[in-house]
């Protein structure tokens, strides 16, 4: 599903007929996949890899198979980096994105201490490699 989620398939504040319940089990399973989508996930999972290799594993639920240009995950980083480092996404431990290198916005791969341990950050898929949102540089948030 594309970003934004800008409708859902059934409107009901101008029904002028009664409406079935499986139209409301639509409205919610549309929304339901939209969230279960890593191109819509808007929570941080926790780095479960090394130093330089990123990790991260979503739970069971996901539904997403694909992650499309654009995708923003959000991790917290088990590890301080110490050099060029990779980011391998998983759902229930099943590869999704193979191990894809992780740079800086402008386009230079990362020295080390853009990440420390237990910071948070945001990566931006650009259709071949992992952008650091906001530069990175050691300061985590």
């Amino acid at each position: 599903m594309s970003k934004p989620i800008s409708s859902v398939p059934n409107v009901f504040q101008n029904a002028t007929t009664t409406i079935p319940l499986s139209q409301l089990d639509s409205n919610f399973t549309t929304v339901t996949n939209a969230l279960n989508d890593l191109n819509n996930y808007s929570n941080f999972v926790q780095d479960t890899g090394t130093a330089n290799a990123i990790v991260c594993n979503y739970p069971a639920g996901i539904t997403t198979t694909v992650i499309d240009t654009g995708c923003e995950l959000t991790f917290e980083a088990n590890n301080a980096n110490t050099g060029a480092t990779t980011l391998l996404v998983q759902v229930n431990s099943v590869t999704i994105l193979a191990a894809t290198a992780v740079k800086n916005e402008d386009g230079s791969a990362l020295s080390g201490s853009e990440f420390r341990a237990g910071g948070i950050y945001s990566v931006i898929y650009d259709g071949t490699y992992w952008v650091l949102a906001g530069g990175g540089g050691g300061g985590g948030a």
